[in-house]
């Protein structure tokens, strides 16, 4: 006859705290070496930081995009905006697709 459950639960729970002592071991030691590289280069882990700020959920947040300038307005409507990025705009698609030109909406 095998092990009984609570003796293989005993080594389940050993192997688990094994492996999180593994874990924080080499987590330390990344830590050490990413330290000494920075440590090295002469940076800091502020300067680190305001290069790559991290998101609340851990990853590296995207640098802020800027807004696109106007470059396509519609004369009839003064709302009617296109920065000339990606897909074109509804109501200048429409105005192309009836005979105007792309010209007559620049900005």
């Amino acid at each position: 006859m095998g092990k009984s459950i609570e003796e293989l639960l005993k080594q389940r729970a050993d192997l688990d705290a094994e492996i999180e002592k593994a874990r924080n071991e080499a987590r330390a030691g990344a830590f050490a070496e990413i330290s000494r590289i920075l440590q090295n280069a002469g940076i800091s882990v502020a300067e680190l930081h305001a290069q790559y700020p991290l998101r609340s959920n851990g990853g590296t947040a995207k640098p802020a995009r800027e807004k696109a300038v106007v470059k396509y307005r519609d004369p009839k409507n003064p709302n009617n905006l296109w920065s000339g990025r990606g897909r074109k705009a509804s109501w200048l698609q429409k105005a192309l697709d009836n005979g105007a030109k792309i010209e007559e909406f620049l900005a």
